[in-house]
């Protein structure tokens, strides 16, 4: 679902966090390997993902949202365009 602005979550309910980075990882590489050209420009997004978990990082929801966002923001300041934990 879209978050906010240009921010989006995905639940996968039944995934354990290990499992949860590698998907995150392959959406990774699917935006920034696809070609995105409009008009003749091409564009080269990136993307930083953030992944948590119940339990482990959270006790509820709000505290799962809470632990992905900041995640989120240590790939941002790792670099961007990577998936943290």
């Amino acid at each position: 679902t879209r978050f906010g602005g240009d921010e989006f979550a995905a639940g996968l309910p039944g995934v354990e966090k290990a499992e949860a980075v590698t998907i995150a990882e392959s959406l990774r590489v699917a935006v920034t390997e696809h070609v995105y050209e409009k008009g003749g420009v091409r564009v080269y997004p990136g993307m930083s993902c953030g992944v948590a978990s119940i339990p482990g990082d959270a006790e509820d929801a709000a505290g799962l949202f809470r632990a992905a966002d900041e995640a989120m923001y240590r790939a941002k300041r790792a670099g961007k365009n990577r998936v943290s934990t």
